[in-house]
């Protein structure tokens, strides 16, 4: 029922190593979540395993363990598009912790990004090799990126107050 690929950018957030990115992201999820369904994946994890923590997060009542994963990766990936079909709210996905893509984390971004079900939060370290990151970009076309540094209060504030009206 969403298309919201075609309504919102996505975002790519950057910055370095304990400057707050997921704290942040995790803060405007909690005061969106009435609105929003976002689901969290460690994307440092092999894309396999990325696969099974997102279904663990959207359909966690249907555990079907098979030597300690959901189903193969492709399988997989295609029941969270087709579970996102059914979600009431518009989905977030939520790329934590990438710091290098292999061809196969960008093959799922892809297949994800293709459904137009999602909307795609990207957080990554400040040292992503540059191509990663246009790899990355091109993936998530609209994209916005955020590149963070020590913030004062006053500063965290209005940066939040932008990811509010957005």
């Amino acid at each position: 029922p969403y298309n919201i690929c075609l309504v919102y950018p996505d975002f790519i957030v950057m910055g370095k190593y304990g400057i707050g990115r997921t704290s942040l992201i995790k803060y405007i999820a909690d005061q969106a979540h009435d609105q929003w369904y976002f689901v969290f994946a460690d994307f440092s994890k092999t894309p396999g395993k990325g696969c099974d923590q997102l279904l663990a997060d959207l359909w966690p009542e249907k555990r079907r363990r098979e030597g300690g994963r959901y189903r193969r990766y492709k399988s997989g990936r295609f029941l969270i598009a087709q579970l996102a079909k059914n979600n009431k709210r518009p989905m977030v996905i939520v790329l934590d912790n990438i710091v290098k893509l292999s061809p196969q984390k960008i093959a799922l971004i892809r297949y994800l990004s293709l459904e137009k079900h999602f909307l795609f939060i990207a957080i990554t370290e400040a040292v992503i090799p540059k191509n990663d990151l246009f790899l990355l970009r091109a993936q998530l076309i609209p994209v916005e990126l955020v590149q963070l540094q020590h913030l004062d209060m006053e500063s965290s504030c209005n940066l939040l107050a932008q990811f509010s009206k957005r």
